[in-house]
């Protein structure tokens, strides 16, 4: 019984010292942050002649595209040869759902190829190994704003390519697409759905 009554009191004491150990720390880390943080916001203008902008060359941005529906074939003459089997038919739904795919794809490729045309007049940097702390205390809080939007085109850029380059290559448009991979490569934009495009 005092055996029971004294591992009792080692592990109430041992808990209660864990408790207040973890409490110490989680109290200094965040006075570490808060003071951080505070450093960070009263930080001067800095040079930003270490950043490397991307500059997007007009160039590489896909021109607007119009899609043109496939003129349909006479359906009741290639359903009437004699010659043509129930499998050889002609399938309605199957080249309507091609048709839509491609319209789909001729509509995506203008919507990021506009949007890509914006991102080119904008600042684009990858910054995204820093934390807001840190890239006020690098660069000065002045520069925050525009630092963190130019790292917000950044993953922006890397979030469409995919979906760009996969439309370009639908439509056959296989010229535009390793143009623009060839820019990602240049460039060091990788993901693993660009890397997975070549």
């Amino acid at each position: 019984m005092p055996y029971i009554l004294i591992s009792v009191l080692l592990f109430t004491a041992w808990l209660c010292y864990t408790i207040k150990k973890s409490s110490r720390e989680s109290a200094k880390d965040s006075a570490d942050f808060w003071a951080r943080e505070s450093e960070s916001l009263m930080t001067p203008r800095k040079s930003i002649d270490d950043v490397v902008f991307i500059t997007i060359p007009k160039e590489i941005i896909p021109k607007k595209v119009v899609y043109t529906p496939p003129e349909k074939e006479d359906r009741d003459e290639a359903t009437d040869d004699p010659g043509v089997s129930d499998c050889d038919e002609y399938d309605e739904d199957e080249e309507d759902e091609e048709e839509n795919t491609l319209e789909a794809a001729y509509e995506c490729i203008n919507t990021l190829s506009s949007e890509l045309r914006s991102l080119s007049k904008a600042k684009i940097a990858d910054l995204s190994e820093y934390t807001n702390t840190d890239l006020r205390l690098k660069y000065g809080t002045p520069n925050f704003t525009m630092l963190s939007t130019a790292d917000t085109n950044y993953t922006r850029l890397v979030q469409m390519m995919p979906a760009l380059v996969s439309s370009l290559r639908e439509v056959g448009m296989n010229a535009e697409a390793d143009r623009l991979l060839d820019f990602c490569d240049e460039n060091s934009i990788t993901s693993g759905k660009i890397r997975n495009l070549r």
